[in-house]
């Protein structure tokens, strides 16, 4: 529902999705495309729960999104 509004596009969509999942349970897990693809590459869990699974507390899912995102642009 978030690319109905002018503007925010599927990567903005994404990045507002994995951040706000740390404090919006109704989001959570949230792991776009990228993330997977990241994770994939880097031999860790390439679903969304086996890396839901990787996480000790919901609210360090974002960490780990923005994690896999800034190792994609390494």
């Amino acid at each position: 529902r978030l690319r109905e509004h002018p503007r925010i596009g599927p990567v903005g969509a994404a990045i507002f999705c994995r951040e706000a999942q740390g404090v919006w349970p109704g989001l959570r897990p949230y792991f776009d495309e990228a993330t997977l693809r990241t994770a994939r590459q880097l031999g860790l869990p390439a679903t969304v729960d086996g890396l839901a699974d990787r996480v000790g507390r919901p609210g360090d899912l974002p960490r780990l999104a923005a994690a896999l995102v800034r190792s994609a642009h390494q």
